[in-house]
């Protein structure tokens, strides 16, 4: 599915499962070593179009389960190998988790320098403008 299809895809209890899913999935890659895989499974098919903030929060904690399971030494291959989609669904899940005060803040501010480095400016002013925030 492409990140600007307007179509939600199917009910909040369905969101539901398929992110508890999914969050057991990337926990379980993670634990394996594999986070850069995790990382885009996390970003596959994000909840653009659902209100439920429930669901945008289990989305958002899949999303930091991935990214912060990666290595420092993994997260410039993990900015580097996802597509420009992912990238810019990434740019709202960096901006979603450093507004809420975490110990985990210069993982996603390091995270956000490497991302504006690949992207440019341009997906930093996409994300501030954009009404389908994952708030």
């Amino acid at each position: 599915a492409m990140a600007d299809d307007p179509t939600p895809r199917g009910t909040d209890e369905e969101w539901f499962a398929r992110l508890d899913g999914l969050q057991q999935e990337i926990t379980a890659l993670v634990k394996r070593g594999k986070a850069l895989e995790a990382l885009q499974v996390a970003l596959r098919d994000p909840p653009l179009e659902v209100e439920n903030q429930h669901v945008k929060d289990a989305a958002a904690l899949a999303v930091g389960t991935a990214v912060l399971g990666l290595k420092d030494m993994e997260v410039e291959a993990a900015v580097e190998s996802i597509s420009d989609d992912e990238a810019e669904v990434l740019m709202k899940y960096i901006y979603r988790h450093l507004s809420a005060p975490s110990d985990k803040s210069a993982a996603w501010l390091r995270l956000h320098a490497l991302l504006t480095a690949r992207t440019g400016p341009g997906a930093i002013v996409r994300v501030i403008t954009d009404q389908k925030a994952m708030a």
